[in-house]
């Protein structure tokens, strides 16, 4: 019996172990859930006003229905916030799969092989990678490897919108196209009550990227600008520089902006102007729609587009504008390249995003698209869509500094015209800031 009772128990541990093995081999066979991290910028609440919204959520929920054994995990992170945080995960060698990416940070983060280049990706569809416009992905190209899509061709980062029945009651028929009347006509605006520019500077961009990537532009010649982003013997501290710095600086002297502009986001800078208030305020061609969809009717059918005047001693040309965007890039600690599951997946929303159905779109709403549209219905866009397009037509278009620019510099920069235009560094003292930090 006590015999029987052994074999017994061996032989249920002999099932069991089998069992168990089974199950171990039955678990490794299990192949796991393919997951892709990716982090934007564009918000929920402009669904139904931004084609490029529009067509990011569309292309997630296209993505999630075709591909329910994939994890997705979507991650949007304010506009302001963004940079800190993708800054940070860079650092730790944490970033996600796929991610926007401004063209200031390309080359930063390709030496320190944070990107994966798309090129083998582009040329293996060129009925896709080849209806982009011919210098549209310059920003985020490192000899000559990509590592950046986009889905827009950026526009301008300046544009001044103005109302003429206010410039009319300063006693001004149309907008000075000279830096001297165009200072007179501000303080014109101001005897009158009004705030001659709403400035919206709290998050630090605006002032360096809708105003001073122009200006500098214009007052440095293009020479200049190549020069001090290839560090080829440019210095912040160069006369010309620290006279487009001084044009900001005249500007808040003469009272051309109100004076919580280092309070206000840049969406705040904008409700003056809409509620009659302010008689400008400085944008990029973004807020073209949103100018049409928010300001009053009165205000809207007043507004009309300008651009900065021509300032003495000009060493560029007055034609020159900024222009970018973000783009869309692969993280190198992804593991994407050596995943082909992984691979596909992110060809494919890439793909989703950025195709010709979606170009048409931002065309019919007004934006510039980054691949080559030639037909769209422009029968639904407004006046002011139509006024922005031949406003960029007669412009050659010049580097936004803050896409090109090192971040440690643009973020002294940033917080320096800040300073300047309340009046506490002089132009000289935030150049020399600037090309301290730019030597480092």
């Amino acid at each position: 019996m006590k015999k029987l009772l052994v074999m017994l128990m061996i032989l249920v541990l002999g099932v069991s172990t089998l069992m168990a093995g089974g199950q171990s081999e039955e678990g490794q066979s299990e192949k796991e859930a393919t997951t892709l991290s990716v982090m934007y910028t564009y918000n929920q609440a402009s669904l139904g006003q931004d084609a490029r919204v529009d067509a990011w959520y569309k292309m997630q929920e296209e993505m999630i229905s075709a591909h329910p054994e994939v994890n997705f995990e979507f991650e949007y992170v304010p506009h302001d916030a963004y940079q800190d945080k993708i800054q940070i995960l860079a650092a730790a060698n944490e970033l996600p799969d796929v991610f926007e990416v401004k063209g200031s940070w390309v080359k930063n983060f390709v030496s320190n092989n944070r990107l994966m280049p798309l090129n083998e990706i582009m040329a293996a569809d060129k009925a896709w990678s080849g209806n982009y416009k011919e210098g549209v992905l310059k920003n985020f190209t490192i000899d000559g490897s990509v590592y950046a899509v986009s889905i827009e061709g950026g526009g301008t980062t300046h544009v001044i919108f103005y109302n003429k029945l206010i410039l009319k009651e300063a006693g001004y028929d149309s907008f000075p196209t000279e830096y001297d009347d165009f200072k007179d006509m501000l303080q014109a605006i101001a005897a009158k009550g009004y705030t001659p520019i709403s400035l919206g500077d709290k998050s630090s961009w605006v002032a360096e990227s809708c105003y001073l990537s122009t200006i500098g532009n214009r007052m440095t010649g293009s020479d200049w600008t190549n020069s001090i982003t290839n560090r080829e013997g440019a210095s912040f501290t160069d006369p010309q520089f620290i006279k487009s710095l001084d044009v900001l600086a005249e500007l808040a002297e003469i009272g051309a902006f109100n004076a919580d502009m280092n309070s206000l986001e840049y969406t705040q800078q904008r409700t003056p102007y809409y509620n009659g208030k302010a008689a400008m305020f400085v944008e990029g061609g973004w807020a073209i729609n949103h100018v049409i969809e928010n300001a009053l009717p009165e205000i809207l059918a007043a507004t009309g587009i300008a651009d900065f005047p021509e300032v003495p001693g000009q060493m560029g040309a007055d034609n020159l504008n900024t222009g970018g965007t973000s783009g869309w890039a692969i993280g190198a600690n992804s593991a994407v390249a050596d995943n082909p599951d992984k691979k596909e997946l992110v060809v494919e929303m890439m793909k989703r995003f950025s195709n010709m159905e979606n170009a048409v779109k931002l065309a019919e709403t007004g934006r510039t698209p980054a691949m080559k549209v030639t037909d769209f219905d422009s029968s639904a866009l407004h006046a002011l869509n139509i006024e922005y397009f031949d406003y960029m037509d007669k412009f050659v278009p010049a580097p936004t500094y803050d896409l090109v620019w090192d971040p440690a510099v643009i973020e002294t920069l940033n917080s320096g015209i800040q300073m300047l235009l309340i009046g506490q560094v002089s132009s000289e003292e935030l150049a020399e800031s600037v090309q301290k930090e730019y030597t480092r």
